[in-house]
């Protein structure tokens, strides 16, 4: 699998992640009718939440930002072509790898006279 399809991926499985978040945490409440504490008061209602959906909702956000981050990342970092080397990343004289020998037995280095 090549680095570009990789990171599409996982963007897609960040999405996936991400809408599992948001249902999950929608469908942790619910709305409760709560009785009058004293005699006369009208009753009330409140919201109740749903403990293993929370969990599901923060662990798929936890996710789905990790895979978003990765697969940014990779796609970012990912060649767009083989070897063809684009104008943003040709090696110019300013920057261009320079070849250095170390000094060895064989090249003693020299010194200013």
């Amino acid at each position: 699998m090549t680095p570009r399809r990789r990171a599409v991926l996982e963007l897609l499985l960040a999405v996936a992640a991400a809408i599992g978040c948001v249902l999950s945490w929608q469908h942790a409440q619910s709305t409760v009718a709560v009785p009058p504490v004293a005699d006369g008061e009208p009753s009330t209602t409140s919201v109740v939440y749903y403990p293993p959906l929370l969990a599901a909702a923060f662990v798929l956000g936890m996710l789905a930002g990790v895979l978003l981050v990765v697969g940014v990342g990779r796609w970012r970092h990912s060649p767009t072509f083989a070897n063809a080397p684009t104008s943003a990343n040709a090696p110019t004289s300013a920057n261009a790898p320079t070849s250095v020998n170390p000094p060895t037995s064989a090249n003693p280095p020299t010194s200013a006279k």
